[in-house]
């Protein structure tokens, strides 16, 4: 998710800077998005799709989120839930996203 997040904005060829000027966040908000810190709100994603963005590409979850690297294992824990609570927040965001377009096409 945020791997891919990082790999639109460069696509782009614009900063943490611009988007974090574009979107009025820190710079820091928008790099805890791209490392997977914080889930990006709906507003936000919608305003990054107005700037290119292909957040249908950005919000995919990557198969490396359900690994823990150091074991090769499936997360456990915290770890496990916190992962599991970030499939959710993109999950909700990305369905969110597609009803706004089809409401559109109606």
């Amino acid at each position: 998710m945020a791997n891919h997040l990082k790999e639109e904005r460069k696509r782009l060829g614009i900063t943490q800077k611009e988007v974090a000027t574009a979107l009025n966040v820190s710079e820091r908000t928008v790099m805890n998005w791209e490392h997977q810190v914080h889930a990006i709100p709906y507003d936000k994603v919608l305003k990054l799709k107005t700037l290119g963005f292909d957040m249908d590409y950005a919000l995919e979850i990557d198969n490396e989120m359900l690994v823990d690297r150091s074991t090769g294992e499936p997360p456990a824990g915290d770890a496990l839930l916190n992962t599991l609570e970030l499939i959710r927040k993109h999950t909700e965001t990305a369905i969110n996203l597609r009803k706004q377009e089809l409401d559109k096409k109606d």
